[in-house]
């Protein structure tokens, strides 16, 4: 038997037709399907998930998916009732699909060896993950209590801080079960793409299955010729009716784009973040230092403490340069340095993205420091 949870927010709690047809086409691979709602929902979409499941929980919009995904397993499935299912899959509104019908991709998989399986992974060596949008996790994983037990005592679902949560759940899950022996499964060959402005390149060289809702977003991807694209190619090639996609997007982004602009195409292939180091020279670093700080307060310190330093006691603060004009002054309780309160012998991670990276390494006096990039 299968058991799946799936985790849905809306700004306006809206549920769009997009959501209907994902959650029908996920009825065929699930016995039972239990429908988080994070925040606010409207009557006519309480209504629709209610025509869809008997399992509908309303939550306060904390601790963004995983949050959902806690309160699902541990306070209306229980650690009992979980061991009965075979697998349980756990996943949100954030794409646009499916594009094949669910019952392929599960056949696909039952042919894959894995205790866990994603549709994607990213693969950099340093902050390994399959994105969590999607995940299925086996028998095994579920009867020795594994997965309750992550949930139950590392997931914070009060948290309001989006990248503690992609580090600690996202990232941070996939770490804790590959160096605990569990075996991984992928559907789509591993690629390392940008979802976001790749939706076009995954759609028709690897087969992927879904579009991610935030390739139509600016914040995220600026090439629209790769998202209209990807619309285009939806139309030609599958039964989905990219109606649905389209009235989701031009409510939330106001996307002005339909399948008949032909827009020229646009080669641009961009790729996830490839590190100067893996985890092996990270893990060696922490360990040979008796102390350390951290360099940078945003979203790579938070992840490179989530998964390589928090556990390890050494921590005893994070770094920014003299000029930063921020008045916080702790993150995670550690306290927060200016650059030239530190000695020059001091180990420290610089955990920034690359072109930060390279403006502090003009200036850095540190002479045992470790870069990210």
């Amino acid at each position: 038997m299968t058991l799946g949870i799936f985790v849905f927010y809306d700004k306006d709690g809206i549920v769009d037709r997009y959501v209907e047809f994902f959650l029908n086409s996920l009825k065929q691979v699930t016995d039972r399907l239990v429908i988080v709602i994070n925040g606010a929902v409207s009557a006519d979409g309480l209504e629709r998930f209610g025509r869809i499941s008997d399992d509908v929980i309303c939550r306060d919009n904390k601790g963004y998916d995983a949050g959902g995904y806690r309160a699902a397993l541990l306070h209306d499935i229980g650690r009992e009732e979980l061991k009965k299912y075979d697998e349980l899959v756990l996943c949100n509104d954030t794409c646009y699909g499916p594009f094949v019908p669910f019952t392929h991709i599960w056949e696909q998989m039952e042919e894959k060896e894995a205790d866990f399986w994603g549709l994607n992974c990213i693969c950099n060596g340093l902050t390994d993950h399959m994105q969590a949008y999607f995940l299925v996790f086996r028998k095994r994983l579920l009867e020795n209590e594994f997965l309750y037990r992550f949930f139950e005592t590392e997931i914070n679902d009060q948290s309001g801080d989006v990248r503690e949560i992609i580090a600690v759940f996202e990232k941070g899950l996939y770490k804790k079960l590959t160096e605990s022996g569990y075996k991984p499964g992928v559907y789509i060959e591993n690629n390392n793409l940008n979802m976001y402005m790749c939706g076009d390149v995954l759609l028709q060289k690897y087969g992927f299955p879904f579009l991610k809702k935030k390739c139509f977003d600016v914040k995220y991807n600026d090439n629209c010729f790769s998202a209209v694209d990807a619309l285009r190619w939806i139309d030609a090639h599958t039964a989905y009716d990219t109606e649905l996609i389209l009235e989701n997007i031009k409510r939330l982004y106001g996307f002005p784009y339909t399948t008949a602009d032909m827009l020229p195409e646009d080669n641009r292939i961009t790729y996830g973040p490839v590190f100067a180091i893996n985890a092996e020279k990270l893990n060696d670093f922490v360990d040979k230092a008796d102390k350390l700080f951290i360099y940078g307060c945003g979203a790579y310190a938070k992840e490179i403490y989530h998964l390589y330093v928090k556990k390890s006691g050494k921590l005893k603060g994070f770094v920014v340069s003299d000029n930063q004009q921020d008045n916080i002054t702790d993150l995670y309780g550690y306290p927060i340095y200016k650059i030239s309160e530190l000695g020059t012998d001091v180990p420290m991670i610089v955990a920034m993205s690359k072109k930060n990276i390279e403006e502090v390494r003009k200036h850095l006096k540190q002479t045992n420091a470790i870069f990210l990039f």
